[in-house]
């Protein structure tokens, strides 16, 4: 006797909107360049204070 899960078949995926990971792509790319620019600043202080 089949099951009511073996009938339904498969759960369509939804797709993301595009602007939407536009979005979010450069929100990690801003995140990732402020973070390089951190390293970077405090690196001389740091390599001057060690």
């Amino acid at each position: 006797m089949p099951t009511e899960a073996a009938l339904a078949g498969p759960i369509p995926q939804r797709q993301p909107a595009l602007s939407r990971v536009i979005i979010a792509a450069t929100i990690g790319n801003v995140l990732e360049w402020f973070d390089f620019l951190v390293y970077g600043y405090f690196a001389v202080t740091i390599a001057e204070v060690f």
